[in-house]
C-alpha cells in the first residue's frame, strides 16, 4: 500500500524508514484509514521482533509512518531456491511466531504474513513488518491506550479479498465451502522456507 524509503533522522542522528502513502491513495479515505490503523496496530506492540513505529505524520500533504530502519534484507530474498535448512528456518520462525503471539494476545491479527514482510538484519534477527491489513479482533491488553485501537470491519466484508494472492493456495471450491473466522489460528500462509 505504501512506498518505503531510507531516511536520516536529523534530530537523533540515525537512519529511519519512512513509509509513504502515495498521493493518489491519500485521496481515498479508506486507504488513509488503513494506513493510520497500520501505524496504531504496530505501535501498540512492544516486542523485539516487531518493527518499532516512531511516528505517523503528514508533511506538505504527504502522509508517512516513521519507523526503525532495519539494516538487512527481506526474508524472501534470503530463502534459497530449494528452501531453507531446518535450523535456519527455525532460527527465524520461532521469534516471528513469538511476535505473532504477542500481537494475537493484544487482539491484533496480522493477516499478511509472508517472507517479504519479515526483515532479517545483518546479525540474523527477524523483524515482523507491515501491519497494513491487520485485523483488530477485540482482545486487548497491550498496556497501551486501548481506545486508540479500533476496527469497524470495513476491510472484511463478504467477498473482500485482502493480502497476497500468492499466499492463497487452497482450491477455489475449498475456499467457497469453508468459512474461516479471522483469528490467530487463521494466521497462515503456505510458503517454502
Amino acid at each position: 500500500m505504501g512506498v518505503v524509503y531510507k531516511a536520516r533522522d536529523t534530530h537523533l542522528d540515525r537512519f529511519a524508514a519512512l513509509k509513504v502513502l502515495p498521493p493518489e491513495r491519500v485521496a481515498d479515505p479508506e486507504r488513509r484509514r488503513r494506513f493510520v490503523q497500520e501505524a496504531k496496530a504496530a505501535s501498540a506492540l512492544n516486542h523485539p521482533n516487531i518493527v518499532v513505529i516512531h511516528d505517523i505524520a503528514s508533511d506538505r500533504g504527504i502522509d508517512y509512518i516513521a519507523m526503525e530502519y532495519i539494516d538487512g534484507k527481506p526474508l524472501d530474498q534470503l530463502i534459497p531456491r530449494n528452501g531453507m535448512r531446518l535450523n535456519e528456518a527455525l532460527r527465524i520462525a520461532i521469534p516471528v511466531a513469538d511476535a505473532l503471539a504477542k500481537a494475537h494476545a493484544a487482539g491484533i491479527t496480522h493477516r499478511d504474513l509472508k517472507p517479504s514482510n519479515i526483515m532479517v538484519d545483518r546479525e540474523g534477527r527477524a523483524k515482523l513488518l507491515d501491519f497494513g491489513l491487520a485485523k483488530l479482533t477485540g482482545q486487548r491488553g497491550t498496556g497501551a491506550d486501548d481506545s486508540t485501537l479500533t476496527d469497524d470491519g470495513k476491510d472484511t466484508g463478504k467477498g473482500t479479498i485482502l493480502g497476497t494472492v500468492a499466499c492463497r493456495r487452497s482450491k477455489p471450491k475449498a475456499r467457497r465451502s469453508t468459512r474461516v473466522p479471522i483469528s490467530s489460528r487463521s494466521e497462515r500462509c503456505s510458503t517454502r522456507w
